[in-house]
């Protein structure tokens, strides 16, 4: 009953509050595991990454679906949500407001990488070469 209280107790004040929603998380991402996860090592991964190729196709060439990436992560990210929580790295409202955005964060994360072009990028491209 206690936990349930603290719950509806955070989530009233992330809505009456949202600056404190705003708060990063304390939880940096670790490429370690998801290398273990492929079998694949660091640098074939980082060599993908390079070429522009993103987690989820990077998991799709090693025969994993999306979501069984995303499974995974969720997976490891709420155990060390978890961990952080108890240990005091994180408050609860912080716990909270993780949870509730980390679908949407890994699927940023997953889809992203900084070496792809993007649409706009290509198109400008195809432009200069006709």
């Amino acid at each position: 009953m206690k936990k349930v209280i603290v719950l509806f107790m955070s989530l009233f004040f992330i809505q009456a509050f949202p600056a404190a929603a705003e708060t990063e998380s304390t939880i940096d991402f670790d490429h370690e595991h998801v290398y273990v996860f492929l079998e694949m090592t660091q640098q074939e991964y980082d060599s993908l990454w390079q070429e522009g190729k993103s987690m989820a196709e990077i998991a799709e060439s090693k025969g994993v679906s999306e979501q069984e990436l995303l499974r995974y992560l969720l997976d490891k990210e709420v155990e060390a949500m978890r961990s952080a929580l108890n240990s005091g790295e994180l408050s609860h409202v912080q716990y909270i407001q993780n949870i509730l955005r980390l679908k949407e964060t890994l699927l940023h994360k997953i889809h992203g990488n900084p070496h792809q072009e993007n649409d706009s990028e290509k198109v400008s491209n195809e432009k200069d070469e006709g």
